[in-house]
C-alpha cells in the first residue's frame, strides 16, 4: 500500500514496519482503536476541521430527499459544529 501513497510514504512506511518492533505497533494502535471517537473530537475542539459542508456536492447525492437533517452536513456550519461538541 506504501507505493500507492507516493513520496514521502513510499519511503517512511517500510521503514517504519522494520524499525518498529510489532509489539510496540500494536500497543500504540490498540491506545488509538480504543479511544479513536474522543482523539477525533479533541481534534475538531482545538483545529475545526474535520466538518465538511455538502451543499456543493448535493446534486450528485443519490437518494437524497427533502427535508435533510442540518447535522449531515447540509445548510448551516454552526448546527453542525454544536452537533459534533
Amino acid at each position: 500500500m506504501f507505493p500507492y501513497m507516493g513520496f514521502p510514504y513510499r519511503i517512511i512506511g517500510p521503514l517504519a514496519l522494520l524499525l518498529i518492533p510489532p509489539f510496540i505497533r500494536n500497543f500504540g494502535y490498540r491506545i488509538f482503536a480504543r479511544n479513536r471517537g474522543k482523539i477525533w473530537i479533541w481534534i475538531k475542539k482545538f483545529t475545526g476541521i474535520g466538518d465538511i459542508k455538502l451543499d456543493y456536492f448535493k446534486d450528485r447525492i443519490l437518494g437524497l430527499k427533502e427535508p435533510i437533517d442540518p447535522g449531515w452536513g447540509f445548510g448551516d456550519g454552526d448546527t453542525i459544529k454544536k452537533k459534533a461538541i
